[in-house]
């Protein structure tokens, strides 16, 4: 909604077709086709034939392999955009194009790698303030990516009111993600109306946002805003020891165990019997084989996420990692969308991207093999009612359900101790006067450990778990709200 109200107040850019009936692709890459270390980038594709048809697009050069199908309308131009990861290696990068039946076409993608640091530049007023400092370069409004994710490519974005007017809705989207994700943006002189919807939105208290109101004080801004020290959710390594058993893998291994014992119990028969040897060969090729055969290829989804805010904030930023595990070789498909957010990184082996248009055709083909697995880490951020309130006043501390409804189970750490919080009415609160502390080692459990591990520079912290719909076991969330001043406030109804 931010973003389609963003767009209500800026302005639109539209774009024309040719006539002949060729097939005519254009390719480029956000951010004036420069590439992170790593590889990634946001790959843009415009595809225009005056005959329309099923355009197919595989590329060469990137892990993984994608293959792009579209759908094109006589001489109506399509876009779309995808992620991309090239090859470590620097060969070179195509797109190899086939308009229904016709010959493959061949289109160079060009790129140049660049580390980080470096700032881009958007719009004629930001980059006539700001590019003689170190590591800043202009770019154009077209280079602006339309997927969140392409952002882990820059370390910080100046954008002015006149570039603001030509990005189109998916630009304004993603670069809101990037904003509730505390990303650096200054933003030069911007109307009322824009900065509040950034405010809004912003996370990490809003010290990545910076708000100048014409381009004099831009150079002063842009040195602060890249200076501050970032403020890093948990890393993949963090969060796996979070990961729960799901049903499916329980349900495979007693299956295995089952199969094993009865197996090795017919074995032993056979063999104990000197003229069934070749019957023990015969039920040992037979058994692989029934194995192999019925086996069901089914895959398990863990899922864990964690999210972080200050509680004087509106916007949660998290970070979830999404586990498919498989039972044995097979062809699986994924939803090409995470379960929870944008895609970050994507880790397994024999694995393809197909994209389309629409979110229903964009899938992850997986060619799995037995007890192998596929890691999806996700980010991004949500808005979160302010139904609690954290206190600091005095020598205690405190919290508050200012909500309508009835809480979970929390935790909250203060000045390194570990308290219980059970379910709390609305309307009512807590106080850590009286109350027995936790002992963080009690039933080891790896969310409370990450807890203490991430709450230990604030003050004040509770740990408070999010309802997912249609949640299974294996699947959980947590978020946790930090306060980072001491401040007072009025008690709790009792």
């Amino acid at each position: 909604m931010d973003g389609l109200l963003l767009l209500s107040i800026l302005l639109a850019q539209g774009i024309s077709a040719p006539t002949n009936a060729d097939l005519q692709l254009e390719a480029s890459l956000a951010f004036g086709s420069y590439v992170s270390n790593d590889g990634f980038a946001e790959l843009h594709v415009r595809a225009l034939s005056g005959a329309g048809g099923a355009l197919v697009i595989e590329t060469t050069g990137t892990t993984p392999t994608v293959r792009i199908d579209l759908e094109l309308l006589p001489n109506e131009p399509l876009d779309t955009w995808l992620p991309l990861r090239i090859d470590a290696a620097a060969l070179p990068v195509s797109l190899d194009a086939r308009l229904k039946q016709s010959d493959t076409q061949a289109t160079a993608l060009n790129y140049a790698r660049r580390s980080l640091p470096w700032f881009a530049l958007l719009g004629p007023r930001a980059a006539q303030r700001l590019s003689h400092l170190p590591g800043t370069e202009a770019i154009t409004a077209a280079e602006l990516p339309h997927i969140p994710e392409a952002y882990r490519q820059i370390s910080a974005l100046a954008v002015d009111s006149a570039a603001m007017a030509s990005l189109d809705e998916e630009q304004l989207r993603s670069l809101l993600e990037y904003v509730g994700s505390c990303g650096r943006v200054l933003l030069i002189d911007a109307s009322v109306a824009v900065r509040k919807i950034f405010a809004n939105r912003a996370a990490c208290e809003g010290r990545f946002l910076i708000l100048v109101g014409n381009e004099e004080n831009a150079g002063n801004a842009f040195s602060l805003l890249t200076e501050q020290a970032s403020f890093l959710l948990p890393a993949e390594q963090s969060l796996e020891p979070l990961l729960r058993k799901s049903s499916t893998d329980a349900l495979n291994g007693t299956r295995l165990a089952f199969f094993l014992g009865a197996y090795l119990v017919i074995l032993i028969v056979l063999l104990s019997r000197a003229q069934s040897r070749f019957a023990a060969l015969g039920f040992s090729i037979i058994a692989t084989v029934l194995v192999l055969v019925t086996w069901p290829v089914a895959t398990s989804r863990n899922f864990v996420a964690w999210a972080e805010m200050a509680s004087t904030e509106q916007v949660a930023r998290y970070v979830g990692m999404e586990r498919h595990s498989a039972s044995r070789r097979g062809t699986v498909m994924l939803p090409g969308e995470s379960f929870a957010g944008y895609t970050s990184k994507i880790s397994g082996e024999n694995y393809s991207l197909h994209w389309g248009t629409a979110t229903e055709q964009r899938k992850i083909v997986w060619n799995a093999a037995p007890f192998q697995s596929l890691d999806r880490i996700s980010q991004g951020s949500f808005p979160v009612n302010a139904t609690l309130r954290l206190d600091l006043s005095g020598d205690s501390a405190g919290i508050c359900n200012t909500g309508s409804s009835s809480t979970a189970l929390m935790y909250l750490q203060w000045q390194g101790v570990l308290y219980e919080i059970p379910p709390m009415d609305a309307g009512t609160g807590w106080s850590s006067i009286g109350q027995d502390i936790l002992d963080s080692d009690s039933g080891n459990r790896a969310e409370l450990k990450l807890f203490l591990e991430r709450s230990a520079i604030y003050p004040l912290t509770v740990l408070q778990s999010l309802p997912i719909p249609n949640a299974e076991k294996n699947e959980q969330a947590w978020l946790l709200r930090y306060q980072t001043m001491r401040m007072g406030a009025a008690p709790c109804a009792s």
